[in-house]
């Protein structure tokens, strides 16, 4: 029989249960135009050390020193086919999920989320 918890962390020893915690994710969209990159851009390069901000970059960072949130992900590549080739605008996406800290405290149905 499988038990489980909800909790926003696991036992460092590892528990006897499965531990299930909630995240919350955001996917939003930033356009920019004239071939500038978004401001989320600029700082995520400069954090990862890049010295180019090539559209074509991917990024990922584990946000620490902030209790509601943990990644922040850049997903402009698996989105690029959708962009027109013509087009003076680009448009950047990136997932943004949360800590499990504020997922256990506004915890509630899928169904009733905003």
């Amino acid at each position: 029989l499988l038990r489980t918890k909800f909790a926003p962390y696991v036992p460092q020893w590892g528990g006897r249960e499965m531990t299930l915690n909630s995240i919350y994710s955001l996917v939003f969209a930033i356009k920019s135009s004239d071939g500038e990159t978004s401001p989320i851009s600029k700082v995520v390069a400069n954090l990862c050390n890049q010295n180019d901000n090539d559209d074509d970059d991917v990024y990922t960072i584990m946000i620490k020193n902030e209790p509601t949130l943990r990644l922040l992900s850049c997903n402009s590549l698996k989105h690029h086919h959708a962009q027109n080739p013509n087009s003076q605008s680009n448009i950047e996406i990136y997932t943004l999920l949360s800590s499990p800290q504020f997922g256990k405290q506004f915890k509630g149905p899928q169904e009733n989320l905003p």
